[in-house]
């Protein structure tokens, strides 16, 4: 009869299900066997032992093989905290630097894009025409829109995506060119090239001018 040695090992990653199993004749293991759990963050090993090395303490062997974990999602790790914005003077136009950290075990070329969605809570719209704002880890070395706006991320290919987000006082003749007041929600995404999305993480923030009072 063979034993059954069960590792548990607990990730701080998502990913998906995968499972592989090898047989050689010439090892004392037989039947390797693991299953990532995406749900629980756990993956299981499984090695059946040969019962002639059952029983010797100082039994060494080695086995070799290989197998692919698959596709694991992108995680938002960080979002850089921004509860209030304030609009600028009449007629002025101020960037606020808006960032995520996204983490994917797959490697950072695996993701696709990240970004976010802008839900104003008093009108029940999306900013945007609902299109998804996107943030960058170029590390502002592409010009997004000429002359020379660029997405104001610090360093390129560090996992940390960036936008500078204009923000418009009041007074503008061009309504293109105002920045609405109130609470919005923005909903933070991250897609990888298999195309699929990581989980939401949503940030609330109230856009005021300056004049506004804030209540404690």
């Amino acid at each position: 009869m063979r034993f059954c040695f069960l590792i548990i090992l607990a990730f701080i990653f998502w990913g998906c299900p995968d499972s592989a199993s090898t047989t050689d004749p010439d090892s004392p293991l037989g039947e390797l066997q693991f299953t990532f759990l995406q749900e629980d963050q756990v993956l299981y090993f499984a090695v059946d032992i040969e019962p002639r090395v059952r029983g010797y303490n100082n039994a060494s062997f080695m086995a070799q093989d290989s197998f692919f974990l698959g596709n694991i999602i992108p995680r938002i790790v960080f979002i850089s905290p921004m509860d209030t914005i304030f609009l600028p003077d009449s007629g002025g136009v101020k960037f606020d630097t808006v960032k995520a950290t996204v983490h994917d075990a797959n490697g950072l070329d695996d993701i696709r894009r990240v970004g976010f969605f802008s839900y104003h809570v008093d009108d029940s719209t999306f900013l945007n025409e609902g299109n998804i704002i996107n943030l960058y880890d170029d590390g502002s070395e592409v010009i997004l829109y000429e002359p020379n706006f660029t997405s104001g991320d610090a360093a390129a290919n560090d996992g940390i995506y960036s936008f500078r987000v204009p923000v418009f006082g009041p007074g503008n003749l061009d309504s293109e060119l105002e920045t609405k007041t109130g609470t919005f929600l923005w909903i933070f995404d991250a897609v990888d090239m298999a195309n699929t999305h990581s989980n939401p993480d949503t940030q609330t923030v109230v856009v005021v001018d300056t004049f506004t009072v804030i209540e404690p």
